[in-house]
């Protein structure tokens, strides 16, 4: 029988879980007890399906549960089964079970500043009582031993090492019912050098002569910590909830996700649930640690969509989809499959992008004359970088909320830990869920959704898949370092109100749009014109993208027009080249200084669709009265490829400046105050006085 050799990098991982230890231990007048976990066992081998699940791996597995994991079984293990790593490998430490702490000897260990040492507590029986806690240092210095033959080395640890005092655990434990803390709330006796695993290797005095930082140093690894130094690991109902959400956060991923992903998806959901942040730490990281695939896992995008697949003698298989539509060099490979009922599936690899289209290659010998589907969906769509605030509230509602974000909407939400680089927030106040920019908290974006509807993770998914598609959309350029094609090609000239006059608009510049009152109203009206300054014929589509995230693709007609050379053409609005602008009600109510939309030129040298780019507006957020500025809006960034036909795009930004800006009447406040929808946004707004306007007033 011929010898079967595996592929992929070798894993070596060695898992601990322990649900029961002996009901008490005693240490002379302190009785102390471990309360009974029950998903320690069943967290360790959830993480070894993983393992034996992910194909990019040829896993080595040991497996340390109940009684077989005492501290002498892992030392043994960690040195003789991870030792066996070398470059290139992958190493997985994992525990779960309980934490606590041991008193220190400040005079050896001196950098210990509070003067105790964080533990794991292995299994202990009557008589290893005295020595079964495996401290922080000893578990440095077993790391540090297989870091010498430098592979990846990755550390899981869910438990708590934390004190008497938690912050997140009394409130948990109102919030949801048969809540364990992982952790053993008493500081045990200081041990002697002798029984540290590394007193055979240099004497204490050694230590106090060479330092720490020469005789334990740090090894190259990855640590992931169930939470803070002062918050609890937790158990609800026989779950491990850390275990639980990781796992959760790395079957979405397909296990294509940076570590940094992977700690800000994870923090993001247990935050805001069980008030517990996990950790990520690197050890002498460098710069693009934390942008390593977890494991070292090699990173594959997944980015998808949905279009036509057909045959013909000239070009070969051709998808319907193209960069507008997102298709680049990170679509992976993906199945075609007759719509009619066959069964059969023939994967296909992008060859190469056009603007509207992609030319693939197909495996096999499907019938050249079947319009084949490609089951894509999601592909015109920039993943989003979401702050989740989530203070107060129903814990589980929240819980509900963030479970469906997280498996539902996760090709394009991207959740962040920190408010700073986040492109938008999803903020709970007062029974409401809504949307607003980073540092902006009571300003909506879009019509809040109340925590209690059903529907209201549906609602949100949905207006979250609209804001990436309209990111999408804005940020859409051509990045192929050989496409012949500049933005020099067409020439944008606009005029603002009635002064006559055309300015010529460069690529991504911006024009500010003021307003004059008129009839009660705050109006202005602006006049585009385009041409073509080629020297061959274009086709160009005009994308109004409005800053209520809806896009609109008809301001020429067709919407897709060729010009000649030399052309000139103005965009029109129901037939009129003067688009009338009103000043936007959110806008004033909710005080904002300036909005933003774009105008997008797609400009390519053959004919495309964009029937695709269309969408409506998003709810607008409450306020006593309405009226919207123009119908239409937008979204995205694309991928880069070798593309076969030259496109590019040209970007206009036009800035609407609030007329009122912090002048808002006090009618008007008193009208939002009297609003029940409205009310705390407007409190906040209005009333806070940690809220500033830009200028440095107080609202």
């Amino acid at each position: 029988m011929a010898t079967i050799i595996p592929r992929g990098v070798k894993l070596y991982a060695l898992l601990v879980g322990i649900n029961e230890y002996e009901e008490k231990i005693l240490f002379g007048e302190n009785e102390v007890r471990f309360p009974k976990l029950q998903s320690c066992v069943s967290d360790a081998n959830g993480i070894r399906d993983y393992l034996l699940n992910d194909s990019a791996f040829v896993p080595y597995i040991e497996m340390l549960t109940g009684k077989a994991a005492t501290r002498q079984a892992i030392v043994r293990l960690f040195t003789e089964h991870l030792g066996k790593a070398n470059k290139d490998d992958s190493v997985l430490f994992y525990f779960s079970g309980h934490g606590t702490q041991e008193e220190a000897d400040k005079f050896i260990f001196s950098s210990e500043t509070d003067g105790k040492l964080e533990d794991i507590a292995c299994y202990y029986d009557l008589e290893s009582k005295d020595n079964f806690l495996l401290c922080d240092k000893e578990l440095r210095w077993l790391i540090q031993k297989i870091s010498l033959k430098t592979p990846h080395i990755v550390t899981i640890f869910d438990c708590c090492h934390s004190g008497d005092n938690t912050r997140n655990a009394p409130v948990i434990k109102k919030a949801f019912d048969k809540v364990v803390e992982k952790r053993v709330s008493f500081v045990f006796p200081k041990r002697s050098w002798d029984q540290f695993i590394f007193s055979d290797h240099f004497t204490e005095n050694m230590l106090l002569r060479e330092g720490e930082e020469k005789l334990l140093p740090e090894g190259k690894h990855f640590q992931l910590s169930a939470c803070e130094s002062d918050e609890s690991a937790i158990e609800i109902s026989g779950e491990s909830v850390f275990t639980k959400t990781l796992l959760k956060v790395l079957n979405n991923a397909g296990g294509d996700i940076t570590y940094k992903s992977l700690g800000d998806r994870t923090r993001q959901y247990m935050r805001n649930v069980y008030l517990q942040k996990p950790k990520v730490y690197v050890a002498d990281a460098a710069p693009n640690d934390f942008f390593k695939c977890f494991l070292n896992r090699p990173v594959n995008e997944d980015v998808h969509a949905f279009g036509e697949v057909l045959y013909n003698v000239r070009n070969g298989w051709q998808l319907s989809l193209g960069a507008i539509h997102g298709v680049g060099k990170n679509t992976p490979v993906l199945s075609i499959f007759d719509p009619k009922g066959a069964k059969k599936y023939y994967a296909a690899t992008i060859k190469s992008v056009n603007v509207d289209t992609a030319a693939l290659l197909v495996e096999g010998c499907p019938d050249e004359g079947i319009v084949y589907r490609a089951n894509m969906e999601g592909l015109t769509s920039e993943a989003l970088r979401v702050y989740f605030a989530m203070p107060g509230g129903d814990l589980n509602e929240h819980a509900v909320i963030l479970n469906s974000l997280f498996d539902k909407a996760k090709k394009y939400i991207a959740a962040t830990d920190d408010e700073e680089q986040s492109q938008y927030v999803v903020r709970y106040l007062e029974g409401r869920y809504y949307i607003t920019h980073p540092n902006d908290p009571f300003r909506p974006l879009v019509k809040p959704i109340l925590s209690h509807d059903p529907e209201a993770a549906s609602k949100l998914m949905f207006d979250l898949n609209q804001i990436s598609n309209w990111e999408f959309l804005k940020n859409l350029s051509n990045s192929d370092k050989g496409n012949s094609f500049s933005e020099k090609v067409l020439k944008v000239e606009i005029r603002t109100g009635d002064d006559g006059s055309f300015k010529n608009v460069e690529d991504d510049e911006s024009i500010d749009i003021g307003f004059v009152s008129k009839g009660g109203k705050w109006t202005n009206s602006i006049t585009t014109r385009i041409t073509n300054i080629s020297g061959k014929n274009l086709y160009c589509c005009a994308l109004y993208l409005v800053s209520n995230f809806a896009s609109y693709s008809r301001y020429l007609n067709p919407p897709v027009k060729m010009l000649g050379v030399g052309e000139s053409v103005e965009l029109q609005h129901k037939g009129n080249c003067v688009i009338p602008l009103s000043a936007d009600e959110a806008m004033i109510w909710y005080n904002r200084q300036e909005l933003k939309d774009y105008i997008k030129f797609i400009i390519s040298a053959s004919n495309f669709d964009a029937t695709l780019l269309d969408f409506k507006q998003l709810k607008s957020p409450d306020y006593p009265a309405g009226a919207r500025r123009v119908e239409g809006s937008p979204s995205g960034s694309a991928n880069s490829l070798r593309y076969a036909e030259g496109w590019v795009t040209k970007h206009v930004t036009l800035v609407f400046k609030n007329p009122v800006y912090n002048n808002l009447s006090r009618e008007a406040v008193n009208a939002m105050m009297a609003n029940p929808s409205t009310v705390d946004l407007a409190k906040g707004l209005y009333f806070s006085s940690t809220n500033k306007h830009p200028n440095g007033n107080t609202g």
